[in-house]
């Protein structure tokens, strides 16, 4: 996801360099380095949501409780149902049977994130409007400061959704639904990466040669 990214910093490195625009170069070691670590969350999560024998497992036995409590659903004709419920549970289950791990990083993917964006927009030139609401939302209003005024989405409703990944506060209380929503890791992590794809090449386009 964020291979462009760094591809770009490589040259914005170089760019910076000829351009005597003043900058502390550990700076911008500590960008890369962050951007690695953020490649890693997210390809670690998606791995952790893959489908394993572990996450099938308890995606059956979650089965087979609901086979007892609807009985009915054994009859032949709803084989289909009962097959499209299987690889719903399951693609769920190896989110749950891995479930300490992906909150971790999910977590420190926007403390990460954060870090990094601050370190862009105040000590590297280029980047001083270079806002990401996403990882700016669920960092500062809902991890840090959720109990703040204008928020209030105390509730730990972590979720998870296999399109757009983990969700911080993805359950709470129906009157803060709408209050700072998360749209998913995977949602966010891509809309950093665009942001920051677009503040490299603007400022390698007005530093050519």
């Amino acid at each position: 996801m964020f291979e462009r990214c760094a591809a770009l910093l490589r040259k914005y490195s170089d760019a910076l360099k000829r351009s005597g625009d003043k900058h502390e170069p550990e700076y911008l070691i500590e960008v890369e380095q962050r951007l690695s670590q953020l490649e890693f969350i997210v390809a670690r999560v998606r791995s952790l949501v893959e489908p394993s024998p572990k996450g099938d497992r308890i995606a059956d036995a979650m089965l087979d409780q609901q086979m007892t409590a609807a009985p009915h659903l054994r009859a032949l004709e709803h084989a289909q149902e009962i097959a499209s419920l299987r690889q719903h549970l399951r693609q769920h289950a190896n989110a749950l049977a891995h479930l300490v791990e992906i909150q971790v990083l999910t977590e420190a993917f926007y403390w990460s994130a954060w870090r990094m964006c601050c370190v862009l927009g105040r000590r590297l030139p280029g980047f001083r409007r270079l806002a990401v609401k996403g990882v700016e939302d669920v960092r500062n209003k809902l991890i840090e400061h959720p109990e703040d005024r204008g928020c209030g989405a105390i509730e730990n409703g972590f979720s998870f959704d296999h399109k757009t990944g983990p969700i911080i506060k993805g359950v709470r209380e129906t009157s803060k639904v709408g209050v700072f929503p998360d749209k998913g890791l995977y949602i966010n992590a891509q809309e950093l990466a665009d942001k920051l794809v677009s503040a490299t090449e603007a400022y390698l386009a007005h530093h050519r040669g």
